[in-house]
């Protein structure tokens, strides 16, 4: 391997099933050998050890697989890679090595929490690099919709990633011999499903057109491992599998050329994306619950200020209901049960803070932390000296009233302030993710206020 060559990171994705590791291994022996000829006879090239099935004209079953993995799983049925791996490729007479970077299907078969593990595997996997070039979405041709879980999952993942990559996305049809290498009836679906994210942006969408698409057929790649393992063939087979060989070589070196044309895009910009859209997740369930506190203590304040408003002229019930009740919040683990009121001197084992908690509010937070577990809203009954003075001189009992509700109405509005400064945090935040993500996506602001209202 030339050190001298300049390395190009191209990240390939893909809903499971789809032929990235049959890609990945034809692409390996298409770089290597000019013609189908030459390469059977050689010893079979491969990456992935490959695993298919055969079935000759009267339906009998044969099992080609050659070598093992422990980075893939043989159950029938079963997503087959389980981590992301780098594969690297010297291209002759070429001054780049591609490192291709190979990962988990999209859609596993085990269920979207797999996907999403998968997911944050690849994120990290990649942002071990100084920079990105390409990422190569591989699709079959001759789908007329695109399945629903594809869909999610490639927003899923494009959320996450820093829009300076968008326009180094390339598409790669593979089994594409059956729609004449075209796109074929994908093309539409996939082309609405981009328009759909230029949409919700104000740049430019995803290209997708004659340069950075591709389509090839790794039928070849399957010929030669099993004719490795003993399989015969005819001369029409033969000749029907060199020329689909011949004609996907020929797209291979057109993609090695526009893959080592793009330009680098720095990780450092990738993953604080990614980083940012985790803070703001989290972010957004606990800056709500806050709120709804707030909620709740000015509705305290509004009770009590009907409770004066009644009482202000009989002196004994003045005297009883004659403070503020000030909603505190506790911040601390719990270990004892719930208080709703309480005297500063009840000795209860949390830190105390002002009414106000927005740049103080410090505790860890995670997506199964429940806000409760940490922060009680405590009501603390706060006597004015001044004012109960006023009480002794009932002459003056009405300005002691009139104080009073003035007390009452400057803490309402400082919680009014306070929840205008979350919200504009919060807008702070997700405008800094629609600015700079491929995919703005749903505000976790939003998203989480919704499901409160459904609830």
């Amino acid at each position: 391997m030339d050190v001298k060559k300049k390395i190009v990171n191209v990240l390939v994705l893909g809903e499971t099933g789809v032929g990235k590791s049959t890609f990945i291994n034809s692409f390996l022996n298409h770089t290597t050998y000019s013609k189908l000829e030459e390469a059977t006879k050689h010893k079979l090239l491969y990456f992935i050890p490959p695993k298919f099935t055969l079935l000759n004209d009267d339906f009998n079953k044969t099992e080609i697989k050659i070598g093992s993995s422990s980075n893939e799983i043989d159950t029938p049925g079963e997503s087959s890679t389980q981590y992301p791996v780098s594969y690297l490729f010297d291209i002759n007479n070429k001054d780049v090595i591609l490192r291709i970077i190979d990962t988990p299907g999209i859609g596993d078969t085990r269920g979207l929490q797999y996907d999403e593990r998968n997911t944050e595997n690849l994120l990290t996997f990649i942002g071990e690099l100084d920079y990105l070039n390409c990422i190569c979405i591989l699709l079959k041709p001759n789908n007329s919709r695109l399945n629903v879980l594809f869909d999610y999952c490639i927003k899923h993942i494009l959320l996450r990633l820093d829009k300076k990559i968008r326009t180094n996305i390339v598409f790669l049809f593979t089994n594409a011999r059956s729609s004449f290498y075209t796109p074929g009836d994908t093309f539409t679906p996939l082309k609405v499903m981009l328009d759909e994210i230029k949409r919700n942006q104000d740049d430019d969408k995803i290209p997708l057109d004659s340069p950075n698409v591709f389509c090839v057929d790794n039928e070849s790649f399957r010929y030669l491992a099993a004719k490795s393992s003993g399989v015969q063939f005819s001369q029409n087979d033969m000749e029907l599998y060199s020329s689909s060989w011949d004609r996907s070589s020929t797209t291979y070196k057109r993609f090695i050329d526009y893959v080592a044309s793009l330009p680098d895009i720095p990780m450092k910009g990738i993953v604080s994306v990614n980083e940012s859209r985790r803070i703001v997740g989290r972010l957004a369930k606990p800056a709500v619950e806050l709120m709804i506190l707030q909620e709740k203590s000015l509705i305290t304040l509004e009770n009590h200020k009907k409770k004066l408003d009644e009482v202000r002229d009989n002196m004994t019930d003045l005297r009883n209901i004659l403070y503020t009740p000030v909603i505190q919040y506790a911040i601390g683990k719990k270990t004892t049960s719930s208080v709703t009121k309480h005297t500063m001197n009840a000795g209860l084992q949390f830190s105390f803070l002002p009414p106000f908690v927005t740049v103080k509010l410090g505790y860890k937070y995670s997506n199964d932390t429940k806000l409760e577990d940490y922060v009680t809203a405590v009501e603390t009954l706060v006597e004015d000296p001044k004012i109960k003075s006023l009480l002794d001189d009932e002459t003056k009992a009405r300005e002691a009233v009139k104080q009073q509700l003035q007390a009452i109405a400057e803490l309402a509005q400082a919680y009014k302030q306070e929840a205008r400064t979350i919200l504009s945090a919060a807008a702070i935040f997700t405008n800094f993710l629609k600015e700079n993500a491929i995919l703005f996506g749903t505000d976790p602001l939003e998203l989480y206020l919704k499901s409160l209202l459904e609830e």
